[in-house]
């Protein structure tokens, strides 16, 4: 070919290209779309239906024409694998319902969105809009579109998008520019980002987002995230490693449909997407119907917070309020579901349960109470009561005793972010951390809440001995009968601490564990009590020997009242004053539960006492520990 019929061509094909309808048009706008696809970063799963994030964002023509999905009217099943036509137009009463119940899932839908999808990569929908009034600003979305939400809340389907916004008036002038803003959906509200802040991870020009285990809401990093509202979401959303990214297919969509036959005629449909079900267990409706998708600049500078409440990893001394929190959330959804997919079940377990509780409540006595002498014969239900109004009558000397526990706390918790931020380099505290480095923290905070709890049971224990010799000690004369065994509490309760998570490792050895945790549920006493010949734990089991039932019962019911209260002030605290810090909530909450733990020490020194009573005559007696 000559030069002048290569240039002849050239020319032809450049106006082809200049005539296509609306080709020249959509070029700056699919390139503003490809210039800025996210990644996005899930929770890893290592086996099919295990820990981890099962889901990725599919498209909808893998649900659209599909047999086993039927659209649902007002009147029941209108069309078995509806069409994007046969959505179009269909007002909110309309539904899709895919195979299996959402409020059972089990495997079900991780296994529909494998097959559905097969081996296809990922998809999301990137739409363009801006806002009436705003001409000069672009909004550029993306849109995850998930099989099923596996959640507090789960129901079929499940809708998320982040976007990005532009001092521009059109895609052309945005790719001269850069975005000055993104914003993350969180369930019904989001998180924004400046584009230079540094939460945003950005990998070049391609935002890093992820999506929190079954609720798909999205993060700026890893770490578990604390929802109080349901802008937030209620519950606690965990985006922690180790993650796998994900480089979704982008589609670029309008933002109107007018006709049944265009080809996202589904974006005109505003009816749910999933199973229909009662509250926040039903399926969600479709981004057309989002106030972000007209307005989404207005969203944007309205809905959307400048950060999320993160939840350190670091441990203090007594309960941890936030991990009650998120477990006491999912539990009591969990309940809920159960209770709507099978009420009458649900009742009569409630049943059982009160009835069991009614049954061991009228097992024990309560009265008389008796608070003198102080080594008596007691049964459960006395001791729990004389403990509380022992503990009433000497209150400043128990709130003293209790006070130990926290310089305890305060030291372990600065040793753990000391290893963690600065010795390991795996920064806790901001959420870059590992499985193994969970577990290192949990032994460091374990390990100190564990030596806290010991010397405040034992200081407890050497005050109650002194009471039963007709004395009231000092606050700092029992902590010097404490020193004089320190290191013999100390060796044994490690010792005992260690066997029992050693045990319980071993998964097969748990039952053993349990046995051995209650058997030595007396060491600090024995420490502090006993013959230091025989061996605290040797006589602690010697003690509870053929009483194994009561001291369990026991051990099992004393800590309610100091846990109880502990996390009632925590969870106050942090529902109703939202602005307070996390640690400001857990450093409360181990005040209270650090004053109020003597009364553990109370309880099982009574216990201990009762016990002694039992011992046959030629049993090694009672050798109070020396005075300094």
């Amino acid at each position: 070919m000559g030069r002048r019929a290569r240039v002849a061509a050239l020319g032809l094909i450049a106006a082809g290209i200049v005539a296509a309808p609306g080709l020249a048009a959509t070029a700056p706008e699919q390139q503003l779309v490809d210039r800025y696809t996210p990644i996005l970063a899930f929770q890893a799963q290592a086996d099919e239906c295990g820990d981890g994030e099962p889901y990725r964002p599919i498209s909808v023509d893998d649900v659209l024409g599909n047999p086993e999905v039927t659209m649902n009217g007002p009147d029941g099943v209108v069309k078995t694998a509806p069409t994007a036509a046969d959505l179009y137009g269909k007002p909110d009463g309309y539904y899709l319902d895919f195979p299996g119940n959402p409020l059972e899932p089990g495997c079900n839908y991780e296994k529909l969105g494998r097959r559905w999808n097969g081996d296809r990569n990922p998809v999301m929908y990137a739409h363009i809009g801006s806002d009436p009034g705003r001409p000069d600003e672009l909004a550029l979305q993306y849109w995850f579109y998930y099989v099923f939400n596996d959640w507090n809340n789960k129901h079929e389907s499940d809708w998320e998008m982040i976007q990005l916004v532009f001092h521009a008036p059109d895609a052309a002038a945005a790719l001269e520019t850069h975005p000055y803003e993104v914003a993350y959906s969180q369930h019904e509200g989001g998180e924004r980002a400046a584009w230079d802040d540094p939460k945003l991870q950005k990998d070049g020009p391609h935002p890093i987002v992820y999506p929190g285990g079954g609720s798909h809401a999205n993060y700026y990093s890893t770490a578990i995230w604390l929802g109080r509202s349901a802008s937030e979401g209620f519950g606690c959303d965990d985006t922690s490693p180790p993650s796998v990214r994900v480089s979704p297919t982008p589609i670029l969509v309008p933002t109107d449909v007018d006709a049944p036959t265009d080809q996202y005629a589904w974006l005109g449909f505003e009816g749910r997407w999933g199973q229909k079900e009662a509250g926040f267990n039903n399926g969600p409706t479709g981004p057309s119907t989002k106030e972000q998708w007209f307005r989404p600049i207005e969203w944007q500078e309205q809905s959307q917070r400048d950060s999320s409440v993160q939840i350190p990893a670091v441990h203090y001394f007594g309960p941890n309020v936030t991990d009650f929190f998120c477990g006491a959330v999912a539990a009591g959804s969990n309940a809920l579901i159960f209770f709507q997919d099978n009420p009458l079940l649900a009742l009569a377990i409630l049943a059982g349960i009160v009835a069991l509780v009614a049954l061991i409540l009228r097992r024990t006595r309560w009265s008389p109470v008796l608070t003198e002498p102080i080594d008596a014969a007691r049964s459960v239900g006395q001791i729990l009561r004389a403990a509380f109004r022992i503990y009433r009558a000497h209150r400043r000397l128990f709130i003293g005793i209790g006070i130990i526990s926290l310089p305890f706390g305060v030291f372990f918790t600065g040793i753990e972010a000391l290893l963690f931020e600065d010795l390991l380099g795996l920064t806790r505290l901001t959420g870059e951390n590992s499985a193994g480095g969970n577990l290192f923290g949990i032994g460091i905070g374990g390990f100190g809440a564990l030596i806290g709890a010991a010397i405040v049971v034992g200081v407890t224990a050497s005050a109650l001995s002194s009471m039963a010799k007709g004395e009231v000690p000092r606050v700092r004369d029992v902590y010097r009968a404490v020193w004089a065994r320190f290191w013999l509490l100390l060796s044994a309760v490690v010792r005992a601490g260690l066997l029992v998570v050693v045990l319980t490792l071993t998964v097969v050895g748990i039952p053993v564990a349990i046995e051995r945790g209650v058997r030595w549920a007396l060491v600090p006493q024995a420490c502090l009590l006993g013959d230091p010949d025989e061996g605290p734990l040797r006589q602690s089991v010697r003690v509870t020997r053929g009483n194994w039932w009561r001291t369990f019962g026991l051990t099992s019911l004393m800590n309610l009242p100091a846990v109880t209260l502990a996390l009632l002030v925590g969870i106050a605290i942090l529902l109703l004053i939202p602005a307070a810090p996390i640690y400001v909530v857990a450093l409360t909450s181990s005040c209270v539960f650090a004053f109020t733990y003597p009364y553990v020490g109370i309880a099982t020194t009574l216990l201990y006492f009762d016990l002694l009573q039992s011992q046959p005559a030629d049993e090694p007696s009672l050798q109070p520990a020396p005075a300094s």
